[in-house]
């Protein structure tokens, strides 16, 4: 039982035993003044009557105030939860429209649960067949198909964001694909906070740059062997 409820309920019954003490002997002498109530025991009818009277109130008050808070609350969770369903809704419509006009590999970290999911755009990227089982990450930071050489500085600056709550996340890294060879991606996230503004989830995309990147690292080398 709630503790407020039980204070109230504790308060409730002092207060009857005051307005006892404060107006009982008054109330008492008033009515023996009347012939009707004489050779009844009247200090303990009236004593016994009048305290249970004031204690079936407040304990009703106290009762009917208690659950309409209740009720006052319930009404505001499901209008929240009815609000973040909404925009859960929106999120994944979005993403929908995202998925087809894209070749990115979309994932869904659930932060609370502690477990990435592969939305899209994986079997593709990586040269995985439609047999094959995808590896399960259970959280995001034990992603060992990240390059050795990759994956401390990766793990450093996503748990960065984490910790300071920023909205977007970006890395460059080396994945590991089906066929053994690395991958050079770029990989975004956007982070999605609850109501007490605390890190419940992070969606994002991973964007094959592999072609881009190794053009780039060959003219480099070039340049540094005309040097």
């Amino acid at each position: 039982m709630d503790k407020k409820f039980v204070l109230k309920l504790m308060l409730g019954y002092v207060a009857a035993g005051l307005l006892w003490l404060v107006g009982g002997t008054w109330l008492i002498d008033q009515l023996q003044l009347h012939d009707y109530f004489a050779g009844f025991d009247l200090a303990l009818v009236v004593k016994n009557t009048l305290f249970l009277f004031v204690s079936v109130i407040s304990l009703v008050y106290i009762v009917a105030n208690y659950y309409s808070q209740l009720l006052a609350r319930q009404t505001i969770l499901n209008r929240q939860l009815t609000e973040s369903e909404g925009r859960l809704r929106h999120l994944l419509n979005t993403y929908e429209y995202v998925m087809k006009a894209t070749n990115d590999v979309i994932w869904d970290y659930d932060i609370a649960n502690n477990k990435l999911k592969w939305l899209s755009g994986y079997r593709e990227v990586f040269g995985f067949t439609s047999n094959d089982e995808l590896p399960v990450e259970n959280a995001f930071w034990n992603m060992n198909r990240i390059h050795e050489d990759d994956r401390k500085a990766t793990i450093k600056s996503f748990k960065t964001v984490l910790q300071l709550k920023e909205r977007k996340w970006n890395a460059e890294y080396r994945y590991l694909c089906a066929d053994g060879a690395y991958k050079y991606v770029a990989d975004r996230g956007y982070l999605i906070l609850d109501d007490n503004g605390e890190p419940v989830r992070m969606l994002g995309a991973m964007q094959d740059i592999d072609v881009r990147k190794n053009y780039g690292l060959r003219l480099e080398a070039q340049n540094e062997k005309l040097n």
